[in-house]
């Protein structure tokens, strides 16, 4: 799993926006019981990312890119340095110094308090 430490920049009815340490911000589909400034760590698994290359999300820079038959395993960095892996269907076309965007798919994603402790709905 990805893990990326920040804080929670925005809450609504929407959803929630994170931002890294560093202030890159992404929004999150649904909702969990959450504050404004809050300390928490981002958990992404890497089959649960999108790749595409325009729209929203992270851009990710790529490292290198496996190739496992019926997947592929994009390792990159986030523009603040930050390792991250994604896994892509098939074999992927993407190779060292691309860029791509990524972004959870749907609500698939989670988040640790400063403790470590899963935050979970209400």
């Amino acid at each position: 799993m990805n893990l990326i430490e920040g804080t929670i920049r925005h809450v609504d009815s929407e959803g929630i926006v994170f931002a890294t340490a560093q202030g890159q911000a992404l929004p999150l589909a649904g909702s969990l019981p959450v504050r404004i400034g809050e300390k928490v760590t981002l958990g992404l698994r890497p089959e649960h990312v999108q790749t595409s290359d325009e729209g929203e999300g992270w851009i990710l820079t790529v490292t290198l890119a496996e190739q496992h038959g019926a997947s592929s395993y994009i390792h990159g960095t986030l523009p603040d340095g930050i390792p991250f892996l994604v896994q892509e269907t098939g074999q992927s076309l993407r190779k060292t110094g691309d860029t791509v965007r990524i972004a959870p798919i749907g609500n698939k994603w989670h988040l640790f308090d400063a403790t470590g402790q899963r935050i979970e709905t209400c």
